[in-house]
């Protein structure tokens, strides 16, 4: 059974937006770093977003044994083992993210910082609490968003040539 579902829904230069779902319902919107792939063909470690995939989640603790830990969800086995300590946690601009899932209430944009999710303390713990059943699950990480490029051809009408 998939637990959560992230449906992506822009993928720019400055970042990829989603919202995530929890039992067909919107709980938060999601802020990721852009796409990036390596020369391996994997994407990017700490530089880009989650790549598209089911993944198992497990709660852990966020800098356990500091102080302001705070519980989250671990995504698991991402490309393999490739990329690890995957989160998704709390954070408002892709620079507080190496490649984890931000998750707010709103999306702002300003020349200075770029794309943030706004309210991510607020939107994180609606998250937590809607899970706060599940230990470990599954989340699905799937597109529906046309990059930069395909939104620019989507503009032309093949039937039309």
């Amino acid at each position: 059974m998939i637990d959560l579902i992230v449906v992506r829904t822009a993928y720019t230069k400055k970042g990829t937006l989603g919202t995530i779902y929890r039992n067909n319902l919107p709980v938060g919107l999601c802020l990721e770093r852009p796409f990036f792939f390596g020369p391996d063909k994997r994407t990017v470690k700490n530089e880009s977003c989650i790549p598209p995939g089911v993944y198992k989640i497990k709660r852990t603790m966020r800098h356990a044994g500091k102080p302001g830990s705070y519980e989250v969800f671990q995504l698991e086995d991402v490309e393999g083992g490739h990329r690890t300590a995957i989160q998704i946690h709390r954070g408002n601009f892709v620079k507080d993210t190496l490649g984890c899932l931000l998750v707010g209430i709103s999306f702002s944009v300003d020349d200075e910082n770029g794309i943030s999710v706004q309210q991510s303390r607020q939107g994180f713990n609606r998250l937590m609490k809607s899970m706060e059943v599940v230990d470990s699950g599954y989340i699905l990480i799937r597109e529906q968003a046309l990059t930069e490029d395909e939104s620019r051809l989507s503009a032309h009408d093949p039937d039309n040539s």
